[in-house]
């Protein structure tokens, strides 16, 4: 399995279509790319600093925090908005 983490937040993407079917999906920005070498196939270009995880815990516990964090804060603001309830409950 490769282990590879990439920002598909909706802001990050674009998709490519033909004949009305997705063909690629584009990323604008692999600023919050993050890799796990050991199952990394290709070679890792040596001016790439961002995240570089040598365990695999800590690179799903990255994931899932930003997951959580970047996709889920968007939602409950949604909610409140919609609500109208203090964010303090």
């Amino acid at each position: 399995m490769l282990k590879l983490g990439l920002d598909a937040f909706i802001e990050n993407i674009n998709l490519v279509f033909k004949d009305g079917k997705i063909r690629s999906l584009w990323l604008h920005s692999l600023d919050n790319t993050v890799i796990y070498p050991p199952r990394f196939p290709v070679s890792i270009p040596s001016n790439y600093s961002r995240n570089i995880f040598s365990k695999i815990d800590k690179l799903q516990r990255f994931v899932f925090t930003n997951l959580f964090e970047c996709h889920s804060s968007i939602l409950i603001d949604c909610v409140y908005k919609l609500t109208k309830v203090s964010k303090k409950l």
